[in-house]
């Protein structure tokens, strides 16, 4: 299972590739599962409006994987979350999260400035999309989301890795594995923003590509099996 599937890829090529022999995808944007009923690639996905409707989705199914990968930071109520996956895994389950770490550069975060600077950041998404998509996303707030964010919580968190082994635990999880990815991943991501040039884009991609594998502080990456 993956909560938080988006366009549902992430379980589709794992369904693909033979890794995995039932995809389950989860979302709460209506939107992005439109696009992933197109091409159901012998997946199923549902939409939650409340994380207490995970087992009633899973109807009885047991699941030894699931994954929530960059998830977390974006839901109000972290532990009903958890709670309720942890519901619907087998005894023996794993889990995979990942989560933007709590770094010297997590004040650049791009995923904040629509709460730092809204003035700003509503000027420029009406002038990429259109005023009626921003209202649909930020004023009316489709699917209970702020854009890409709960609208009770309206932050995108970064975590410790203290912190997000203490919400794990708490909720019935042991983390057995830790790695991430990544340190100038934010600045070189704001330069590469702000310097529409193709040439210079290309550069810093590769910079971006070169820092993902070079370091391990801007990405959280965390295994941990059902306690």
């Amino acid at each position: 299972m993956d909560y938080g599937c988006f366009n549902g890829d992430v379980v589709k090529k794992l369904v693909k590739s033979g890794v995995i022999s039932l995809g389950v995808g989860i979302d709460k944007n209506m939107q992005a599962l439109k696009e992933a009923n197109n091409d159901k690639a012998g997946c199923s996905f549902f939409h939650v409006a409340h994380a207490n409707q995970i087992p009633q989705i899973a109807n009885g199914i047991v699941f030894n994987s699931v994954s929530i990968l960059d998830v977390l930071e974006h839901v109000y109520d972290q532990d009903a979350l958890l709670q309720n996956i942890r519901k619907v895994m087998d005894p023996d389950g794993v889990v995979i999260v990942t989560v933007p770490k709590k770094i010297v550069f997590s004040f650049l975060d791009l995923g904040n400035w629509k709460f730092v600077f809204p003035v700003m950041h509503k000027f420029y998404y009406v002038l990429r999309f259109s005023r009626l998509e921003y209202e649909k996303r930020y004023v009316v707030c489709a699917d209970g989301l702020f854009g890409d964010v709960e609208k009770e919580k309206r932050w995108h968190q970064h975590f410790s890795v203290p912190e997000l082994k203490e919400l794990l635990s708490r909720n019935g999880f042991e983390v057995i594995d830790v790695d991430g990815s990544g340190f100038f991943e934010r600045p070189l991501s704001i330069i590469k923003l702000i310097i529409p040039i193709k040439f210079v884009k290309f550069v810093l991609e590769r910079l971006i590509n070169i820092d993902a594998c070079a370091f391990s502080s801007s990405n959280l990456f965390v295994t941990a099996k059902v306690r």
